[in-house]
């Protein structure tokens, strides 16, 4: 398992923040939709000889499920995660379509929480790095070190997390950073 672990956690260090949408113009929420996890997820799975599946099945108790498994191409090693749907509860749709909002919400949340995929607004105040000196390479680690820095010891965590978080900081790359940073401003932190 060891060498799937490996290429999991390549893959998490690589995957961009995704934009988080709006469903609907009237939403009062946004969340990051299914597409836009799989235009930033399959070329790093791709990179990595990772396949995902995800099939739909059935407990025993007769709910609906979906077995997310991560099967590693090269040693064969493979790992496997249950979600069992609850129904959506839409108004205004058919059962049908209401299975379907929980198939795609579940897939979702799967694929979110094995890959440890962040949402971010669009004016997200805690994201220190901007994006086009991400792509570039062009990013100040003194900074952005700062800012991870001022960003957690602001936050809303105990004193002694912000302290052994910040002692870890000087030997973190750019996207461990960027995400303690998202995270920390989620806490309340601010620069």
């Amino acid at each position: 398992m060891q060498k799937l672990m490996a290429k999991i956690f390549e893959v998490q260090k690589a995957l961009p923040p995704i934009q988080k949408e709006k469903p609907t113009e009237k939403a009062p929420y946004k969340y990051v939709n299914l597409e836009r996890i799989h235009q930033a997820l399959n070329p790093l799975l791709l990179e990595h000889r990772l396949l995902v599946l995800q099939p739909l099945d059935k407990a025993e108790n007769g709910a609906v499920t979906i077995d997310t498994i991560v099967y590693d191409l090269d040693s064969g090693e493979s790992l496997e995660s249950r979600f069992e749907l609850p129904r959506a509860g839409m108004q205004r749709v058919n059962e049908v379509q209401d299975i379907g909002a929980a198939i795609t919400y579940g897939r979702r949340y799967s694929l979110v929480s094995l890959f440890r995929i962040d949402g971010v607004d669009e004016d997200t105040d805690g994201v220190p790095v901007p994006q086009f000196q991400r792509k570039t390479g062009q990013v100040n680690m003194a900074q952005l070190q700062e800012n991870a820095v001022a960003l957690v010891m602001s936050c809303n965590w105990p004193q002694e997390k912000k302290s052994n978080i910040c002692q870890r900081i000087p030997v973190m790359d750019v996207n461990a950073l960027d995400s303690l940073c998202r995270s920390a401003a989620q806490s309340g932190g601010r620069l």
